[in-house]
Order: C-alpha cells, then sequence, then structure tokens
C-alpha cells in the first residue's frame, strides 16, 4: 500500500510492508539523517535558526549561498552529537 510520510518534517514516499502480521514503514537512511537534522536544527533557539538563515540566504552569489548551506548542516550535527554525548 503506497503512502505519504512525513517524519521530523522530512517527506517521503514508502509503501507499508507487513511481516509476520504486523505493519512496518521502511525508512531510507537519507530520510532518517534529515529526520535527525530537523530535530537538531529545531533544538537551536528561534533567534539562532533565523541567523543561521539569514546567514546563508544573504550571500550575494548562489556559489556562495550553496558552499554556506554546508557549513550550517556541520554546525547543527555538532550540537546534536555534543548533546548526545552528555
Amino acid at each position: 500500500m503506497p503512502v505519504r510520510v512525513t517524519l521530523n518534517g522530512a517527506k517521503y514516499r514508502s509503501t507499508i510492508a507487513v511481516y509476520g502480521g504486523r505493519c512496518y514503514l521502511p525508512v531510507r537512511n537519507e530520510v532518517r539523517d534529515a529526520a535527525k537534522l530537523r530535530s537538531g536544527f529545531d533544538a537551536f533557539s528561534f533567534t539562532h535558526r533565523r541567523e543561521f538563515v539569514e546567514w546563508a540566504v544573504s550571500a550575494k552569489r548562489a556559489e556562495a549561498r550553496s558552499a554556506r548551506i554546508p557549513k550550517v548542516v556541520a554546525q547543527v550535527r555538532a550540537k546534536a552529537r555534543a548533546a548526545s554525548t552528555t
């Protein structure tokens, strides 16, 4: 049965699998990572999230904007790792 799923803001399509009378929803690793990243981004304060976004979109050249996004992602992942080790 095809379904549309939203997992912590990450949207994707999948199918429901039935094994041994139980229903399962398979999730690809990319979707899991995106969902973790979204929850990690949401863990920042509103002001910090706004600063990330403003910094990323304020670049004049598209190449610079594209280069800033991975830097924001790295900072979000670093904070998530630091929070999980404490």
